[in-house]
């Protein structure tokens, strides 16, 4: 910025702003982008009368932007013609200076191949091709396939559509997607084949999505009652509105502030899956010193059936894992059908760990549940600064909506455990995680996993 210090350091003395007008916006470096859309998602700078307008507004501009990945950098540059300045003493009109926004373009297109293993065992090979601002929109097109290759019907095919906003730069994103897929939980005797697809429209803190999808569930080898009174097939198509609010400010492993989401389903718009489903989540972190931190979740979600008839197991609520609820196995935790020694098949499956599950039953899902934890992480010298140690406790409940009331006021009925871990993060994404828990107090129907390992992404 050219203006002349002396004159600065005067106006700067008697604590005067100085008055600014854009005259002129020009912006060099684009190849593609199209000058109209630069002009319209920068257009709120010209009406700005001062420095710091100028800078604020620029900076909200350029941080929405950079979220699509679309440029490599985005700089601002200011001149001003000196001669304006009058002598010390005369009256300053509004200043006439021109702004420069200087940019620079990725490449616009991308191809990329990646094989996943998810925490249940279950194998993808996905190829994912993108478009980045190729028709000169600010925009960006990502298309993704994947595929497991021992089930090669079990498909998930994806594209996603994000460009800017004409409001400080902010965001608008179209996904939409095809899918095919094979569910088959490891404490319930059925698989279930999904085909549909999805469209969603995300818009700052909001999110509206549809799903159609055709649902076929089958029952397997050994499964109870209340399995097999599930089995066929249905439609459900269903409109979903999700809310965000995030304050939390990103660190290496911790984020101090507050995350608040919810969920809301209306399944019913034809098919004949007909329900309302809610979610809301609530998390608060505390940093002391930049070292230990206090993270403090509650969650909480309910099902309410539109029909005469009950809630499907597809749409219920399960808990356990590393993600929701830490000492239970994967769908461990919540209602589960009674099971008999004459459910088994073959007599090679009167092993020790079958005849356990066989008397466990069947995880089916709850229409109601809560969880509550409690993690205070905390730095040792020894370790490296990727690792945290953390500590944890966790009480919560799944259950049907016979059993809300009862639940609620027994304290005896609530599952409460500590445990210990170690996380390895390197960002604000997903983190791996092993702990060892203790039970404190459980039912017996849960599938324990005092030694845990996985993917965790709350804290």
């Amino acid at each position: 910025m050219s203006f002349p210090e002396d004159r600065l350091r005067k106006i700067e003395d008697k604590e005067l702003v100085l008055p600014l007008e854009v005259k002129r916006l020009t912006f060099t470096g684009s190849v593609r982008t199209k000058p109209e859309t630069l002009k319209h998602l920068f257009q709120e700078l010209q009406s700005q009368k001062s420095l710091e307008g100028i800078w604020k507004h620029f900076d909200l501009i350029r941080g929405n932007v950079e979220r699509l990945d679309v440029f490599k950098y985005i700089s601002l540059h200011m001149e001003c013609d000196k001669t304006y300045f009058e002598e010390a003493g005369t009256p300053i009109p509004p200043v006439p200076i021109n702004l420069t926004v200087d940019l620079k373009e990725k490449r616009p297109t991308s191809l990329s191949f990646s094989a996943n293993t998810s925490s249940q065992n279950v194998a993808t090979v996905s190829a994912q091709a993108t478009l980045k601002n190729y028709f000169g929109n600010i925009e960006k097109l990502d298309v993704n396939f994947s595929v497991n290759p021992h089930q090669p019907s079990n498909f998930v095919g994806e594209f996603e559509y994000s460009r800017p906003l004409f409001s400080y730069g902010k965001d608008k994103v179209l996904n939409g997607s095809l899918f095919c897929t094979n569910h088959e939980p490891s404490q319930s005797r059925y698989r279930e084949t999904r085909i549909g697809t999805t469209v969603t429209v995300t818009s700052g803190s909001n999110k509206l999505s549809y799903e159609l999808c055709h649902r076929n569930l089958k029952a397997t080898k050994g499964a109870t009652e209340a399995i097999l009174r599930e089995t066929g097939e249905h439609v459900k198509s269903s409109l979903k509105y999700n809310f965000t609010l995030d304050s939390r400010l990103q660190q290496p492993f911790v984020r101090s502030g507050a995350l608040l989401t919810t969920e809301t389903e209306l399944a019913g718009l034809g098919g004949s899956v007909y329900h309302l489903k809610h979610q809301t989540s609530l998390a608060r972190s505390f940093v002391h010193a930049s070292l230990l931190f206090l993270s403090l979740r509650f969650h909480y979600g309910v099902i309410f059936p539109l029909s005469s008839a009950n809630s499907r197991i597809s749409d219920r609520f399960f808990l356990g894992g590393t993600d929701s609820f830490r000492g239970c196995e994967y769908h461990g935790m919540g209602p589960r059908s009674i099971a008999s020694y004459y459910l088994l098949d073959t007599p090679s499956m009167a092993s020790s760990v079958s005849r356990l599950n066989a008397c466990k039953g069947d995880s089916y899902g709850g229409d109601f549940f809560y969880t509550s934890s409690v993690v205070l992480g905390y730095p040792i010298a020894l370790l490296p600064a990727y690792l945290t140690p953390f500590l944890f406790f966790n009480v919560g409940n799944c259950c049907g909506w016979n059993e809300v009331w009862p639940l609620l006021t027994n304290l005896r009925k609530q599952r409460l455990l500590l445990g210990v871990g170690l996380m390895l993060s390197g960002g604000s994404g997903p983190k791996l995680e092993v702990s060892y828990s203790l039970p404190l107090q459980h039912q017996k129907t849960d599938v324990l996993a005092p030694f845990q390992y996985g993917l965790s992404l709350n804290f």
